[in-house]
């Protein structure tokens, strides 16, 4: 029998037992980092869900077969007005057969869109594994719909810029360029991106939502580095402050969010040149600096490549959206 819900009380043991079961592909080729620190991160990671009482979970015969992790998407909820969640886990045990997952999965969903409609969701956002058939299939079949695919990257080789300097006309964002980014972010973002591509979304508000990100980022104090032209803001580079995986050998990350440049100084090199004056600035302070983009989007995934980023990881982006029939998407 298949049991559903929330069991904060259990020990970290199961977790532990439950995630050498599963395959995650996330941190693939990421150095020394093999099953078992893969293991202590998901098991660390599941366990702060359930201690937030955001984690559904399957069990047969007492022995946990499938998660399902979520959050509350708090900025975006209060962006777009109405309520917004992601699924930010949705595993199983990969040892079962073809037969059980789908049924494990489908529980998890629908103990999961039961959760969605009691509290008045109206958008999820869930990634998942483009090589996991059973979880796209899944997702497909319940009323996600597929919005496009990423492509996760990493950066470790900064002997290939060794003979390069720093350049004057490089540095941390100054208070009063904040706004200058904010207007480009809003008008030449990259449109083939995930909020532009599903039409449940104000195209506008979408425009401000950028925008937003840019001063939210200030606020935060995130990595914003900006090249500049005759002391001009020209473009700009937003990375996520740097993180420590205490699970990963204490491995030190820098993740890019996004990059602009101001449409008028195109076709300069800008983008290039800034994208390597921001592998510079990272050198001596951490050891991975990692990206995502869409797969659509060649200009940049070329750009990476020829910057020595190692694609190591793809991903299908899913929206659903309640009340619009079986797609769900109201």
């Amino acid at each position: 029998m298949i049991h559903a819900g929330k069991h904060s009380e259990r020990m970290q043991k199961d977790l532990q037992e439950f995630c050498e079961t599963v395959v995650y592909r996330r941190f693939s080729r990421w150095p020394n980092v093999g099953n078992a620190e893969v293991t202590a991160f998901l098991t660390q990671e599941l366990s702060r869900y359930r201690q937030n009482s955001r984690l559904l979970e399957v069990t047969v015969d007492n022995r946990l077969v499938g998660a399902l992790a979520f959050r509350d998407l708090d900025w975006d909820t209060r962006h777009y007005g109405y309520s917004c969640i992601s699924i930010d886990y949705l595993l199983y045990d990969h040892s079962l057969g073809d037969d059980e997952t789908p049924a494990i999965l489908n529980r998890l969903i629908d103990e999961f869109l039961d959760y969605c409609r009691a509290n008045d969701i109206s958008y999820v956002s869930c990634s998942a594994d483009s090589g996991d058939a059973p979880i796209n299939a899944v997702l497909q079949e319940r009323g996600f719909r597929g919005i496009l695919t990423w492509i996760d990257g990493f950066f470790t080789h900064h002997e290939k810029y060794a003979d390069i300097g720093p350049q004057e006309q490089f540095g941390l964002i100054r208070p009063e360029e904040v706004e200058f980014f904010k207007r480009i972010a809003a008008k030449s973002y990259f449109k083939g991106g995930r909020f532009y591509l599903d039409r449940n979304f104000n195209r506008k508000r979408v425009d401000r939502m950028y925008a937003s990100l840019v001063e939210s980022s200030y606020d935060n104090g995130d990595i914003m580095l900006v090249y500049r032209i005759n002391d001009c803001p020209a473009g700009l580079y937003i990375y996520k402050k740097i993180t420590e995986y205490p699970e990963l050998n204490g491995l030190r990350v820098a993740a890019g969010r996004f990059l602009v440049v101001d449409p008028n100084l195109r076709r300069k090199n800008i983008g290039h040149d800034l994208f390597v004056q921001t592998l510079l600035y990272f050198r001596d302070k951490c050891d991975l600096i990692t990206t995502g983009l869409e797969v659509h989007n060649l200009p940049s995934m070329n750009l990476h490549v020829r910057l020595g980023f190692v694609f190591n990881h793809a991903h299908n982006v899913y929206h659903w959206w309640a009340g619009r029939g079986k797609r769900k998407s109201g």
